[in-house]
């Protein structure tokens, strides 16, 4: 499997496994970045800054990957829609933007926010918010905390990969 296939099918997988809680509400409720026509989803990652061109990168990925959902219905008939916001790699924008997106109660869940200082400066308030969290874009051991109920990691952690290895 390319990398390519690889991103566009974790987006996939992400986005459904993040919109399984809706079969399960009215299909009219009014939860932070649920309406009845769409679901927001959120990120925090580098657009500017060393790491610009996989944020970059990511954004496209996830945007060609809620285009064909989108395309195909969305989930329950809701689009799925996507925000990231730039932290240039610094950990504190990277709170910053994340408690903006929950104050504010402008996305249903984060996801692939990137780096492990960044998670782990968030972590606390995903915690304590209780917002879904899908691909946390970091294999780090110290992100996998049993208390962190809501985080649904869909790659491997760093001692993992380097056993298989």
């Amino acid at each position: 499997m390319n990398r390519r296939n690889f991103f566009s099918i974790t987006a996939k997988a992400s986005m459904i496994a993040t919109a399984a809680p809706l079969l399960h509400t009215n299909a009219f409720a009014q939860e932070a970045g649920l309406t009845g026509r769409s679901l927001t989803i959120g990120c925090s990652a580098a657009l500017s800054g060393p790491l610009a061109t996989f944020g970059v990168d990511l954004r496209s990925g996830v945007d060609a990957a809620l285009a064909e959902l989108n395309k195909k219905g969305g989930v329950n008939g809701r689009n799925l829609q996507f925000t990231m916001m730039d932290d240039a790699y610094v950990p504190a924008r990277t709170a910053e933007n994340v408690k903006k997106m929950i104050d504010d109660q402008s996305v249903f869940a984060l996801m692939s926010c990137m780096g492990t200082p960044n998670n782990q400066a968030i972590l606390p308030m995903i915690n304590d918010s209780a917002i879904p969290y899908v691909a946390p874009l970091t294999g780090a051991s110290s992100i996998r905390k049993a208390d962190a109920k809501n985080v649904f990691h869909v790659r491997a952690s760093y001692t993992d990969e380097t056993t298989r290895l």
